[in-house]
């Protein structure tokens, strides 16, 4: 599910079809949104992915609560989980 093409490269054939949302980093906000505001941006965007491939076409949703070999041990920021399950 990793969005890396070197680690995908070798299952590429056989990997499913997924989308992807901003990743939940405190450190690295996308889009340079305040911290403040993270958590709430970050919903609304999944939200609003899951509107646009359409909810019957979605089967989960996959996030590392701790994000370890790829950023060295950064955790989602507090209330992420919470939000994300409110809004599904």
């Amino acid at each position: 599910m990793s969005g890396f093409a070197e680690r995908r490269l070798p299952f590429a054939s056989s990997l499913l079809d997924v989308a992807f949302v901003s990743a939940a980093n405190t450190y690295r906000p996308a889009g340079g949104v305040a911290p403040a505001q993270l958590v709430a941006n970050l919903a609304t965007e999944l939200d609003e992915r899951i509107r646009r491939i359409g909810p019957e076409r979605v089967a989960g949703f996959i996030f590392e609560p701790v994000v370890g070999a790829a950023g060295g041990v950064v955790p989602a920021p507090p209330g992420y989980a919470a939000a994300v399950r409110s809004s599904l």
